[in-house]
Parts: structure tokens; sequence; C-alpha cells
């Protein structure tokens, strides 16, 4: 049988931003007022914007089933489950923010 690990909100959280990719031209450009020739080339990966928005929503709902209705509990060697759920609601309102 695999062993639980405290790995899923790790993972999670990569596919958050790896989905939120798409918005980092028009961040920087806000945050920093810069303007590349590099970043004219992000259009370019607009396909990719709704597979990894999906696979984010994905990950979380798993990880919001894993934290909260598994009948098995997560491998809490390393973080608390209180420390993983207030992670979870940390993450979550930033990777909506990111994806919308």
């Amino acid at each position: 049988m695999a062993q639980n690990s405290a790995k899923g909100p790790l993972i999670t959280l990569a596919a958050a931003l790896a989905s939120s990719f798409y918005c980092i031209g028009p961040l920087l450009y806000l945050l920093f007022g810069l303007s590349a020739a590099g970043l004219t080339n992000l259009p370019a990966l607009a396909w990719l914007q709704m597979p990894l928005i999906a696979l984010a929503a994905g990950m979380m709902a798993r990880e919001f089933w894993r934290i909260y209705l598994s009948p098995r509990p997560l491998c809490l060697n390393a973080i608390s489950l209180r420390m993983l759920r207030a992670l979870y609601w940390l993450a979550l309102p930033l990777i909506i923010t990111l994806a919308t």
C-alpha cells in the first residue's frame, strides 16, 4: 500500500503557480513598469492556460478531500494537520486570484 505523504499540498501549490504563468507579463509590467521584448512571447503559451487552471482546481479539490474527508489521516511526521489546514486556506485565495 502506498504511504501518505505531505507532498500533496506542495504539488498543488506548484500546479497553481504554473497555471498563473500566463499572467506573469502583465504582473511584471504593473509591479515594475517593465516592458521587455521577451515578454511578447507569453501569448504563445495561452493554450496552456485552461489545462493548467483545471489541473490546479483538481489538485486543490484532491487536497481538500485528503485534509478533511479522507478516512486515512495524512502522514503527519513533518507537519501537523492544523498547519496543513492553515496552509490550504492561505493558498486557496492566492490560487483563485492568480487563476482568474
